[in-house]
């Protein structure tokens, strides 16, 4: 089992899926993303924001993600 905390290359969950199914491994049904509210409350948000080119805010994407990737 692997843990980061840094974000690699921008990928979202799918994007990781893709490349691990591209080399050869098949995905777990567990796997999954999820945004972790209190992350975004408490440390993204009081510094941050995410908005369309108008100004109009965006929702947050998800934070988190369990990937399991089996052989």
């Amino acid at each position: 089992m692997s843990e980061t905390h840094e974000q690699f290359c921008g990928l979202n969950f799918t994007g990781w899926s893709e490349v691990a199914v591209r080399a050869g491994f098949r995905i777990d049904p567990s796997s999954k993303a999820w945004r972790n509210d209190w992350v975004i409350t408490n440390r993204i948000a009081p510094v941050a924001s995410i908005t369309t080119a108008s100004g109009d805010p965006i929702a947050w994407p998800d934070t988190h993600q369990l990937l399991i990737a089996r052989r």
